[in-house]
C-alpha cells in the first residue's frame, strides 16, 4: 500500500521500538506532538511538533539505506524544507 492510500485511509501503525522511544523522550520533555501525522499529502512522519513546525522521522538503518528509499527520503525532505518545515531524521 502506497503512502497516498495510507494517508487517504487514515491508517496508523503500531509504533516500532525506536519510535516509541522517541515518543517517550518527547513526553518526558513535555513536548506536544502528533504521532504518525500525514503532511502535505506526500508523507506520514513519525512525529510532528506543530509549535516548532518540525517533522521527525526514525529511519531504520537497513530499509532507509536502500537506493530507492534513500532517494525517496531525500525528495520528501527537500519538499518539506521548501514548504518551511524543519526536518529531523534519526537513523537507528
Amino acid at each position: 500500500m502506497g503512502i497516498n492510500s495510507t494517508i487517504k485511509q487514515g491508517k496508523s501503525k503500531k509504533p516500532t521500538k525506536p519510535e516509541q522511544q522517541l515518543y517517550n523522550a518527547l513526553d518526558e520533555m513535555c513536548i506536544s506532538y502528533e504521532k504518525q501525522k500525514p503532511l502535505e499529502n506526500i508523507t506520514i512522519c513519525d512525529a510532528f511538533i506543530k509549535t516548532l513546525n518540525t517533522v521527525i522521522y526514525v529511519d531504520g538503518e537497513y530499509w532507509h539505506s536502500l537506493p530507492n528509499v534513500k532517494a525517496r527520503d531525500k525528495r520528501i525532505t527537500k519538499e518539506l524544507l521548501a514548504k518551511g518545515y524543519k526536518v529531523i531524521r534519526y537513523t537507528v
